[in-house]
Parts: structure tokens; sequence; C-alpha cells
């Protein structure tokens, strides 16, 4: 964050649904205590850098950290984190507890542009908002800081992601679904397909962002990601799912799913296999944009 303030908001006391979230601080790390060794909580725990790099450390792997990573930790997790370069960490941590926690794998991975800059300005909110004491601003803050952890659960796999494409009314995204769904569209430029739909990109985009949140390259990438899960879990080879979502090129296609999800097909596919058997789910994330 280029004008970093700290935050500091103890004893929140927020509890909606299976959330109650305890505290949320915005730090940067100081240089004595970059180094973060391992520890545990008795409460889930969401991290998410603002800024800096480094290495995070959990259950026995290492997990590179720039800006815009995220990290959900179930309770009982140990976890560290090692910084890497000169720049100093800024990191918003948020602490509470989530019923079911225990069944969910920890998640660490980017969060996507668009929700990670609803969460900039959701800080930028709160910080507004400390020290006033209007009536209302309690309710503001709560609502803020829901938001955040909210987009967080969804992009970990957490919370379901709400069928925003099915579920908008407007014309034009029902016709973008039915394109989204033909084949060809993986092979297809977005701004093709946007010609396609009769729309200029950037038009389409700010439509589609006001019917259902997500642009037409974030939709797109979406399908694509659900049409690789199932034909990984369908047991093909990796070269052949890039190729029904749009790509030949399988190193290219193999790049994009970790940036989507956070792991190598492969290794995705052996841990989805493995939850299934133990009756938990697999975390993904929310899909980037494509072009």
């Amino acid at each position: 964050m280029k004008s970093y303030q700290p935050l500091l908001l103890e004893a929140l006391h927020i509890r909606v649904g299976p959330v109650a979230i305890r505290r949320l601080r915005l730090n940067r790390h100081s240089s004595e205590t970059s180094t973060v060794r391992h520890h545990q909580h008795a409460h889930s725990q969401l991290l998410i850098y603002l800024s800096g790099q480094g290495a995070q450390l959990a259950a026995d792997s290492s997990r590179p950290i720039r800006s815009g990573t995220a990290a959900l930790f179930p309770p009982g997790l140990p976890h560290a984190f090692r910084p890497l370069g000169a720049r100093r960490p800024i990191c918003l941590v948020i602490d509470f507890d989530f019923r079911g926690a225990a069944r969910h794998f920890h998640w660490i991975g980017p969060l996507p542009q668009a929700e990670l800059g609803e969460i900039r300005r959701s800080l930028s909110a709160l910080i507004r908002l400390r020290g006033n004491d209007h009536r209302g601003v309690e309710l503001q803050s709560a609502s803020l800081v829901l938001g955040i952890l909210h987009r967080a659960l969804q992009s970990g796999g957490w919370l379901p992601k709400p069928p925003a494409l099915r579920s908008a009314g407007s014309e034009v995204v029902r016709r973008t679904q039915r394109l989204l769904e033909n084949p060809v569209a993986s092979a297809a430029s977005v701004t093709e397909l946007a010609r396609t739909l009769g729309y200029q990109k950037d038009y389409l985009n700010r439509l589609l962002r006001q019917a259902g949140g997500l642009t037409l390259g974030q939709l797109r990438s979406a399908q694509r990601l659900e049409r690789a899960k199932r034909s990984l879990l369908q047991g093909k080879r990796v070269h052949q799912v890039a190729a029904e979502v749009g790509w030949n090129d399988a190193n290219y296609f193999t790049r994009w799913f970790h940036k989507q999800t956070g792991m190598a097909p492969l290794r995705w596919r052996v841990r989805a296999e493995r939850s299934t058997k133990i009756g938990t789910g697999i975390a993904s994330s929310v899909p980037a944009q494509d072009h």
C-alpha cells in the first residue's frame, strides 16, 4: 500500500452464520520480527500480503509470497513466514472462528485482482472510519471486515462461490453464458468474443461487472477452470486437458492452472482425489482475468 497506516481492531465480536471475527490488524513487519517462527492458534487465521516478498511455510511445505497472496489456516496448523528481499512486508491479519474449519485444507494462493482491489478499498475505508464515533460506524466497520473475510473464504474454497453468471437476469449475461458454453470460445480471444456478442470489450466488461461482478475474461477463466478440473479428475493427461480448454502449450496451461489454484494440475488432482476419499473439499480460487 502506497500510503501505509497501521490498523488494529480488537474485541470485534462480529458473528454471522458460521463466522465469528476476533480481531483485525494491518502490520508492517519490523526488522526484528520479519521472520515469524513456527506457531499455531486455537482459532482460524487469514493473512493477506499487500506488499513485500517471502515464503510461507505450512504443513511441511513452502510457498512463495508476493503482493496479493493470501493464506487461510485452520486451527492448530503450525505455520511460519520467512521474508525475502529488503522491502518489509505489509500484512493484513484477521483472526476468526469458523464452524467446520477443521475439515478444510489450509490454502495459500493469489487473490484475483478484482477481489484484491475491493479488499484494498475496504481497508482504506476502515482506516478512514478509525477514530470516528458517529452513529453507524460500528456497523460500517463490521460490514467492511466481513466483506474482506468473505472474499478470502470464497477464494480459498472455504465457502462456495455464488453462481453469479446463472443468477444474473440480464440478457447480455445470458447471451455470454451461452457463448462460453461453446467449445469454440476456448480458442477465441476476449476481444473476439466481445465482438461476437456485438460489443466493444471494455463496454461489455462494464455491463457484465454490473450484472455479476466479473469481467468476460474472468467468466471465461471460471469456465475453463471447471472444465480443466473435470478433465483432470477423469484421468486425462495434462496436454489433453490443455487442448480441451484452449491451449496447445501444456507448459503455459500448467502455469495458468497454478495461478488459478496455487497448485500444478497433477498435484491438484492428487489432492482432490485424496480429499474426495476423506469427504472434504478441495481448495480453489476465483479465476483471474485471462486474455
